[in-house]
């Protein structure tokens, strides 16, 4: 785990000893992801995404709404990749209103990989999608 840290140059406040542990490293992480460095965000936002630490995807969602050009596309492309459920309406409401094209694009394919749907950049037929899923878990 410190060697894939180093490997994405990642800030010495995400190479805490918790690194050995998954889980002793998810406070570190959270760290990371709320710092107001972009690099340490960067970096934590990877290790997250590698290591599939599902207990940060409140902290990755956050990063995600905050819109930053750099950082948003890699937040999307995070919760896609950890199919995160939860954040389909975010996604979708990236898709909607970003005008950064790798923010609609990452947007985009992590709704796919999340739903299973083909629907790109259809913002309505998403919508539609959302509605669907809310009376079907009624």
């Amino acid at each position: 785990d410190a060697k894939r840290l180093q490997e994405h140059n990642a800030p010495q406040v995400l190479t805490l000893p918790a690194v050995r542990s998954p889980r002793r490293a998810v406070p570190a992480l959270v760290h990371g992801l709320r710092s107001d460095d972009d690099a340490v965000v960067k970096a934590a936002l990877k290790v997250v995404e590698e290591a599939r630490m599902r207990d940060a995807l409140p902290d990755v969602r956050t990063v995600a709404e905050s819109r930053k050009p750099l950082l948003t596309p890699m937040a999307a492309h995070c919760l896609g990749i950890m199919r995160d459920r939860e954040s389909l309406a975010l996604l979708v409401d990236l898709l909607e209103s970003a005008r950064d094209h790798p923010t609609r694009d990452a947007a985009a394919v992590a709704l796919r990989q999340i739903s299973g749907r083909i629907y790109g950049f259809d913002v309505p037929r998403w919508r539609e999608y959302l509605r669907e899923r809310q009376v079907a878990e009624r």
